[in-house]
C-alpha cells in the first residue's frame, strides 16, 4: 500500500485527531485512514436527494403549522 505524507498539519488539527484516535482506542494512523476513507467515499449527490426526502416529508405531513394562522386566532379570543 502508497505511504502519504502530510506537511504543515495545523497542531489544532492534529491535537484533535489524536483525541478521536484515543477515545476509540486506536491509532493516529488508522483515525486518520479512516477520515480519508469517509471522504473519499462521501457522495454529495446521495446526500441532496436525502435533504430532499426529508423535505417533502415535512412539508407533506404539516409538520409545520402557519404561525401567522395561531397568531390571528389567538388575537381573535
Amino acid at each position: 500500500m502508497p505511504d502519504v505524507l502530510i506537511r504543515k498539519v495545523p497542531e489544532e488539527i492534529l491535537n484533535k485527531l489524536k483525541d478521536r484516535a484515543k477515545s476509540k482506542n486506536t491509532s493516529l494512523q488508522k483515525e486518520i485512514l479512516s477520515v480519508l476513507e469517509e471522504a473519499a467515499n462521501y457522495d454529495i449527490n446521495e446526500t441532496v436527494r436525502v435533504s430532499e426526502n426529508i423535505r417533502k416529508k415535512l412539508s407533506s405531513e404539516k409538520f409545520f403549522s402557519n404561525s401567522v394562522d395561531l397568531i390571528r386566532e389567538d388575537r381573535e379570543r
